[in-house]
């Protein structure tokens, strides 16, 4: 039997047949809201493997006839409907099909229904900002609505597209909020205390654009399998029975209530998201094929899950993104040598942090010129920049040496073996480390490249990732080689004593606090702000949950250390600050934990275009002059809290140890300079901002020679 057999055969829907079992859930490309320069994008995401590619026109029905309104560009307009047809074209080259994507959300500033009593909802969902109160919308507008989605489908069909992919999930939308208990009070036809009751309006948003576009026109929905304390699981699974004949494929996005954007924290790669759901659909029988999403990157497991009957076929964005061969790699044979995923989030950005290419394929052939001369390259250091430097100047026909001082590969890498949730990391940095030994680069372990050696070697280029250094916090004794840091505590936990106290709220003083408390240390993490107020929107809630069901953590906010000691921390601690919710809403959720906006330094290297904002869907869509809804369920002001005016106390904590995590600083290669004719720095060295920097700058110094 050949490997992944089940993941590579044809799936029969009706007369249409897909060419394997890997459908796209939707993408971004950095350049979607410019169709005519995201074509690249959705034929390289065909050319890799998805069999069915939803592309991201944003048709959204706003029940006035407006049903193709788009940001920025509009279906009616010529060169935006040459643009699509052209993508189209693209896709079908490839022998995939193409949806496009439609929903019906709130900025139509209505709801299903009016909503008796807010406080009783739960929110806690990745929409629960969208669900303010706002007006119920009418029979007669509700009925201009479905019309709009019939009308939009008949013109993307007319266009070229096999179907349409249809949002109705996460309470995002009208019509996942119809299916609801919590918001369809509805007392006409679309509405009714039953499930079959309040799928009124999806199943006659289905059958209609089966009458208008015939049955082979594909119809896939995606939706959430259960709410939290709404509908059951038992319920969804009779609204897709009611759906046989109507919809073609259910893509199980979630359950709403979930932080279903996975990432490591919420994640293991042997059971996905969703998959149960799936599975409990084809036990029942229904006549529906259903690819559930949420983490299926390992093909051997996918192949696995289609042979066992869990589900028809498999929804994927971020494996198609973090591999340009994924597609390749799977039909030889070689599922473990694709890019493993970081979970990292980044593609909601449009950008990927271990593919440098992704989002950039309209522009590749302006980004970089080599000369295609070979070049004698050294690459000084094994973390994950250099590492990547070497793959990609083998890649190049370079002759590529790479030296490590130490006895291992992995720079900082190497940290993600002690901790259980950076289990993404562990398995990106075995994944280099492997492709390393299969490659034709020269690795000296245990080597100190000194320039002196540089120099009698004669390396055309010195690529250096030196990477990093942690930094102590500028407050009296930090200094104290006594004094932990954060990255040292790793594999000599036993040495530091039964209660420890961790200074510094970010990323690595958080996963160091945690680590050590469920060592079995006592531990007091010591944060300015608000720990949990998380940068990262979708591993809040995770993160969260692990502080609270953790009962050797504690937290420690608004505290400012003012004075260290190996075994005492004194703190300047602001009394009576507001508690922000842990479920603040999406605005919040995208806040500093000092409450200042997020502003990530960009750290390009020449040759990648500047970073583009991340667009805004709320305010492409908002109406001239229109207010802000306000309601019991509306979100709050952003606050602005004074902490100058409010009371402080001098606290001081003893311990057995203190560990410190203030951030890193980026190592100098000046000593370099001379060593080669060209010396260029890269990763951590460059700007210490993590992995998305090291391959970008590792791509760039390559690409460049």
């Amino acid at each position: 039997m050949a490997r992944y057999e089940h993941l590579l055969s044809p799936l029969k829907i009706g007369n249409i047949t897909l060419k394997n079992r890997m459908l796209n859930s939707k993408c971004v490309s950095s350049d979607e809201m410019e169709p005519e320069l995201s074509g690249p994008f959705y034929e390289h995401l065909a050319r890799n493997g998805a069999a069915l590619v939803c592309v991201g026109v944003g048709a959204l029905p706003d029940c006035d006839g407006n049903y193709s309104r788009m940001a920025p560009c509009h279906m009616d307009d010529p060169k935006s409907r040459k643009a699509y047809m052209e993508i189209i074209d693209k896709i079908h080259a490839q022998g995939s099909l193409a949806t496009a994507s439609m929903m019906a959300i709130e900025p139509q500033n209505v709801m299903i229904s009016d909503v008796p009593d807010w406080n009783a909802i739960p929110m806690t969902g990745d929409y629960s900002a969208n669900l303010f109160e706002k007006p119920a919308i009418s029979a007669q507008r509700l009925e201009g609505m479905i019309q709009d989605f019939v009308n939009a489908s008949v013109y993307f069909k007319g266009m070229g597209f096999d179907g349409v992919t249809i949002y109705a999930c996460y309470r995002g939308s009208i019509l996942a909020c119809s299916l609801s208990p919590w918001f369809n009070h509805r007392t006409d036809k679309y509405g009714g205390k039953t499930m079959e009751e309040r799928a009124t309006l999806t199943l006659e948003v289905f059958r209609r654009i089966k009458e208008a576009c015939g049955q082979d026109f594909l119809i896939e929905c995606q939706t959430s399998a259960t709410e939290e304390g709404g509908y059951t699981l038992e319920d969804w699974l009779g609204y897709c029975k009611l759906c046989e004949g109507l919809v073609d494929i259910f893509q199980i996005r979630g359950w709403d209530g979930s932080y279903t954007h996975v990432n490591s924290h919420n994640l293991q790669k042997s059971n996905p998201y969703n998959l149960q759901f799936a599975a409990a659909a084809k036990a029942r029988g229904i006549r529906c094929a259903f690819s559930p999403v949420g983490g299926f990157h390992d093909p051997d497991l996918i192949d696995r899950f289609i042979a066992e009957g869990k589900c028809d076929c498999v929804s994927m964005a971020r494996a198609f993104i973090c591999d340009e061969h994924y597609y390749d790699k799977i039909k030889a044979g070689h599922g473990e040598d694709i890019t493993p995923c970081l979970l990292c989030n980044g593609c909601h950005g449009s950008f990927c942090a271990v593919n440098p290419l992704a989002g950039y394929h309209h522009m590749l052939d302006r980004m970089f010129h080599p000369t295609g001369e070979k070049k004698k390259i050294a690459v000084i250091g094994g973390g994950p920049a250099g590492m990547r430097a070497a793959l990609f100047g083998v890649e190049q026909g370079h002759d590529v040496t790479l030296y490590e001082k130490s006895g291992t590969l992995g720079g900082q890498l190497k940290f993600a073996d002690f901790v259980d949730f950076k289990w993404n990391l562990m398995d990106y940095k075995n994944w280099l480390i492997r492709e390393i030994g299969k490659s034709n680069v020269t690795v000296h372990l245990n080597t100190e490249a000194t320039p002196e050696l540089m120099k009698k070697q004669g390396y055309d280029v010195i690529i250096a990732a030196l990477g990093s250094s942690a930094k102590r916090i500028p407050v009296a004794g930090a200094q104290d080689p006594k004094i932990w840091l954060a990255e040292d505590v790793f594999g000599h936990e036993q040495e530091l004593g039964h209660n420890a106290v961790v200074i510094g709220g970010g990323d690595t003083g958080r996963e160091a606090a945690l680590y050590l408390a469920k060592a079995g240390h006592k531990t007091t993490l010591v944060t300015r702000g608000d720990a949990k107020l998380f940068d990262d929107p979708h591993s809040k809630r995770a993160t969260e949950l692990d502080y609270e069901n953790e009962p050797n953590f504690s937290c420690l906010d608004n505290a400012k250390t003012v004075a260290v000691t190996p075994t005492s921390v004194t703190l300047d601690v602001t009394l009576n600050v507001p508690k922000l919710d842990g479920d603040f809403g999406m605005m919040m959720m995208m806040a500093h934990k000092d409450g200042a906006p997020s502003v990530m330094p960009d750290s390009r290297p020449e040759g990648f275009p500047p970073r583009q904002e991340p667009f805004d869907p709320h305010a492409a869509f908002a109406e001239e002059n229109s207010e802000q809804p306000k309601g019991p369920g509306g979100p709050p002001p952003m606050p602005q809290i004074d902490k100058s005016k409010l009371p402080h106390e001098t606290r001081t904590l003893t311990c057995d140890s203190v560990v410190i995590s203030g951030g890193r600083q980026a190592l100098n290669a000046d000593a370099f300079h001379d060593a080669a004719p060209k010396v260029v720095t890269i990763g951590d060295c460059f700007y210490p901002e993590g992995i998305r920097n090291c391959n970008n700058t590792a791509y760039a110094a390559i690409m460049q020679l």
